[in-house]
């Protein structure tokens, strides 16, 4: 069977603000388009400014992925000014490669050997090396004893207090964190939630339960400023003064 349309389209936007070749590669995917070879053109870590370049050069994209968790919020924040291109937001790596999770919290003191992480887990971790760079201004002791102390148990404290896991309380604070910033529900269109192969039978039977409780509670606004608290101590943006860096890391 000959395919006659593709259904999707993600663009990986890797071209500066200053270069010409984003509008020129939207404009040959929207010509597809209307000759029916496409049916929907999403960006993939497209940066505000050329969100916005695009809309004024009459392109829209149906959406755009980028990255958003707890200790990486920029997608966030640099948004809600670009809401108008009613592009919906889909952001990956709420749980940074799984690192927000319950068997991470057991890692307590040393940092995760690479070897045992995914190529997704080792990128996320230089995420938490760089999260933790400021806040070892303070306290001079390694990123990921830090990202342990602050994040993960005050998400495995949370997770016991409203009988989830770790993820469910990860994954709720951006559900709730993306709408109290001013992004319209709207344009708030999905949280991407991973998932890979060669884990034990029971955690694969117990992985659509953990989906469903993200949407059986939510978090008290204590909680909410409890999580903001530990999130802003290792400040991204200080390490990354333009926000269109952050979508070049990965």
């Amino acid at each position: 069977m000959v395919t006659q349309t593709c259904n999707m389209i993600f663009y990986l936007c890797l071209d500066r603000n200053d270069s010409p070749y984003c509008l020129e590669t939207l404009n040959t995917l929207y010509e597809l388009q209307e000759e029916g070879k496409i049916r929907s053109i999403t960006g993939l870590n497209f940066p505000p400014s050329i969100m916005q370049k695009a809309q004024e050069n009459g392109f829209t994209l149906d959406a755009n992925q980028a990255v958003c968790n707890i200790i990486d919020q920029r997608s966030i924040t640099d948004y809600p000014a670009n809401s108008d291109t009613n592009a919906k937001m889909l952001y990956s790596s709420t749980l940074l490669g799984g690192i927000l999770t319950d068997p991470f919290f057991f890692q307590a003191g040393k940092e995760p050997d690479l070897i045992t992480l995914s190529p997704n887990q080792r990128q996320s971790l230089s995420t938490v090396r760089s999260w933790g760079k400021s806040v070892k201004s303070r306290e001079r002791v390694h990123s990921w004893t830090l990202f342990h102390k602050y994040i993960l148990s005050t998400l495995h404290e949370l997770s016991l207090e409203y009988e989830v896991s770790m993820s469910s309380i990860a994954v709720r604070y951006i559900m709730q964190k993306s709408t109290e910033t001013g992004i319209e529900t709207s344009t708030l269109g999905s949280l991407i939630i991973g998932s890979r192969v060669g884990f034990s039978e029971e955690w694969m039977e117990n992985r659509p339960n953990q989906l469903r409780e993200i949407f059986r509670f939510e978090l008290a606004d204590e909680h909410m400023e409890r999580l903001d608290e530990v999130s802003s101590m290792g400040n991204l943006p200080e390490l990354y003064p333009a926000m269109n860096t952050n979508f070049f890391e990965y």
